[in-house]
Parts: C-alpha cells; structure tokens; sequence
C-alpha cells in the first residue's frame, strides 16, 4: 500500500526535522490504515510524546506493548 508506505515515511521525516505536529497528524492518519500495527502505533505514540500529549501518549505505548511486548519494553528501557 503505497499510500501508506509514503505517510510513513513522511512521519519520520517530519518527527527527525523538529516538526512534530505534521508528524503527529501523518501518524495519526497512517492509524487509519491500520490500527494493529506495532510501528505505526508506538511511532503515534512518541509523536505523542513529543507534542506534550503524555497521557494519550501512555495509551499508545501500552497497546503497542500489548501488540508485542519484547519490542516495546526494549524501546522504552
């Protein structure tokens, strides 16, 4: 899904450069094409995170751990 793959991408980018808020809204976009993947919802998330939205950001981190708990705990240690 290319669509996908390029808001991804994209995401990234923006959350490498400092531009948080685009980032948090192309992660929070790439949720709508799939709500069950582990990298799209702990990328949400740190954007999250970065945006001060801490509590939302907790929920996130949970169910990515939830969604594979090996990974998460060694990205959050």
């Amino acid at each position: 899904h290319k669509t996908k793959e390029f808001t991804v991408i994209l995401a990234t980018f923006l959350g490498e450069n400092g531009r948080y808020e685009e980032s948090l809204s192309l992660w929070l976009k790439a949720l709508s094409y799939n709500t069950e993947d582990f990298d799209i919802i702990f990328n949400t998330a740190a954007a999250l995170r970065q945006v001060g939205r801490n509590r939302e950001a907790e929920d996130y981190y949970i169910k990515s751990a939830r969604l594979s708990p090996q990974v998460s705990q060694e990205n959050v240690l």
